[in-house]
This record gives C-alpha cells, sequence and structure tokens, in this order.
C-alpha cells in the first residue's frame, strides 16, 4: 500500500512540475487566468462579494469576475462557477484528482473520453493539462488500443435491438476463480449495433448450453433484437442457440463469413476495448482477479461517450445521464 502511495505522489509531483513548465511557457498576459488557484478563487470571490475596490484592484479585473463567475451556496459552503453554464471551477490544485478520478472511470479511455466527462462536470480546466496527465498515466501508455481499419461496407442499424453482434474472449491462460469457488475461463460479450451499448458475463467453459442460457436471460431482460449476429464457432451455430427463437420468434440468427472476422468487425473492436480495459482495472488495483471488475469496466464503457454517436450508450437506451 506504501509503495502504492509512494507512486501516486510522485506522478502528482511530477504532473505539477509539467504543468508548471507549460504555464510559464504561455505569453504572461494570460498566464494568471490560464487556470484558477486556490489563491486566485478567494481573490474572485472577495471580488464578487463586493469586498474589492477598484482601488484595491483594477477595474477590468473586477469586470472580468463579474462577467465570467458566479457564487453558488450548497449548504453552508461557497462554491465558485462558470456564469453561463453554471458548472463549478476546476481548480488548479485540484486537476490531477479530478483528471485522475475521470480517467479512471472512463476505463482509461482516451483523451477525448475523458474531455467529454470533464466537461460536464465542469469549467475553467485546461486541455492541455490534460493531455499531460495522459501521457503521464501508465496504464494508458501501456495499454494503447490498436488502430483497426475501417470495413468498407460498413453494417447500418437504425435503432436499438435492430442488430446485436456477440462473440468469445478467450482468457484461458488467466482463468479467475470466483468466491463460489467456480473457476471461469471465457467471457461473452454482445454489443448492440446502433448504441454501441454492451453486456459481458464470464463462462465457466464455451459450451453452447451455458452460451444460450446467458443470452436468453439478457434478452429476457432488455428484448430481442432483429437479428443476432456472431461467427461460426460451434457455441454459436448449434440446434441449441438456434432454438432462442422458440421463445424469440421475430428474432433472426446470422453467422459470418468463416475465417472472415471483418464481418464481425464490432464486436471484435469490442473484446479489445474489454480485454485493455480489463487489464488497465487490475493494474489499478494491484489484482488478478478479472472477475471482480468485469461489472465495474461493462459499465464505464456504457456510460462513457463514443466516437460514432456522440453520446454515451447508456444515454441512448435509458434516455437519460448517470
Amino acid at each position: 500500500m506504501t509503495s502504492i502511495l509512494s507512486t501516486d505522489n510522485e506522478s502528482r509531483q511530477f504532473f505539477y512540475k509539467q504543468a508548471d513548465q507549460h504555464i510559464n511557457s504561455i505569453n504572461i498576459k494570460f498566464q494568471e487566468k490560464a487556470v484558477i488557484t486556490n489563491k486566485m478563487n478567494e481573490k474572485i470571490i472577495t471580488c464578487l462579494q463586493n469586498n474589492l475596490s477598484s482601488t484595491e484592484n483594477n477595474s477590468r479585473f473586477i469586470s472580468w469576475c463579474r462577467n465570467s463567475f458566479a457564487l453558488r451556496v450548497i449548504g453552508t459552503r461557497q462554491f465558485l462557477c462558470d456564469i453561463k453554464f453554471g458548472k463549478p471551477i476546476l481548480l488548479y490544485e485540484n486537476m490531477y484528482d479530478i483528471y485522475k478520478k475521470i480517467h479512471t472511470e472512463a476505463a482509461h479511455g482516451g483523451r477525448d473520453k475523458c474531455l467529454d466527462s470533464v466537461l460536464i462536470n465542469y469549467s475553467w480546466f485546461n486541455r492541455d493539462l490534460l493531455q499531460i496527465f495522459l501521457k503521464n498515466c501508465s496504464s494508458y501508455q501501456k495499454r494503447k488500443s490498436i488502430l483497426k481499419p475501417i470495413l468498407s461496407k460498413p453494417i447500418i442499424a437504425l435503432e436499438f435491438m435492430t442488430r446485436v453482434q456477440m462473440d468469445l474472449v478467450d482468457l484461458r491462460t488467466r482463468p479467475d476463480a470466483s468466491s463460489n469457488g467456480k473457476i471461469y475461463k471465457w467471457i461473452l460479450q454482445l454489443k448492440d449495433h446502433f448504441t454501441k451499448f454492451c453486456w459481458a458475463r464470464a463462462l465457466q467453459n464455451k459450451e453452447s448450453r451455458e452460451v444460450y442460457h446467458c443470452v436468453r436471460e439478457i434478452f429476457f431482460m432488455f428484448g430481442p433484437p432483429r437479428i443476432l449476429q456472431s461467427d461460426n464457432g460451434r457455441e454459436f451455430t448449434n440446434e441449441l442457440i438456434n432454438s432462442l427463437q422458440i421463445d424469440f420468434s421475430n428474432m433472426r440468427t446470422v453467422h459470418g463469413r468463416p475465417r472472415h472476422p471483418q464481418t464481425q468487425g464490432l464486436i471484435e473492436r469490442a473484446n479489445a476495448i474489454l480485454t485493455n480495459a480489463l487489464g488497465k482495472w487490475m493494474e489499478d488495483h494491484s489484482t488478478s482477479h478479472w472477475i471482480e471488475g468485469l461489472s465495474s469496466v461493462i459499465f464505464s464503457i456504457n456510460t462513457r461517450t463514443t466516437y460514432t454517436t456522440k453520446t454515451t450508450p447508456y444515454q441512448l437506451v435509458f434516455g437519460q445521464d448517470i
């Protein structure tokens, strides 16, 4: 535990050292307002409370404070907020902790994923300092996603549960035992093509019966898709999986071309994202038990903004943010 805290303190110090260097490289006219420090925060609050006269400070600063900021009272405390959007100001001294929290919740996603979360919750943050933080995150740098070529003929879905793709993630090299003593070696993942919403279940093996029960449970909770797509693995092509159509008569099952993973591009990419995020979660929590983090990681993936939809899968499915 001491070594983890020591590493975190070193990362914090290195972040602020680089952040100070970046701020000092800015034109001197803009350095003071590049970020809002605790000292500047108190000064602005004093100005807004009409305790600063023009003799104590120049009128341009007073005008800037009154046109840019507002005070919000929560309980007995006062918080400085952006006057246009009403979002709290992200103070310079809190940036490292906030960036770390958001980056972890986004399953160590890239700049755009973290930036969207910051934009929702805070104002007056610095994008360059966020980039500095990401460059110094060892989990993010070690496990950068591998870019995959875009399909020449993309599959188009028009609404939620129009098409769902499913596949298995092979973790036989990293089996994990749950609290009930069962050993899990596979992850079944399903992904909706329109919203990018994901489901994942840990499996003991890849027999069709276990796959069948997991898929059936998910579809009874969310409803069946019009098209269920998978590869040509035996666990997906036998009679038991095809019998899902007995329960869901309006659903059609299709299979990709043999030895042609490009037809399963969406779920193959989702598998890579899931394994990367799980690896980062295990590194953050210093554990090898990926089962404990599976639900948390899937939740993080479903609540971060996707590039194609410009919003979160959770919001598209449930119509609201977390």
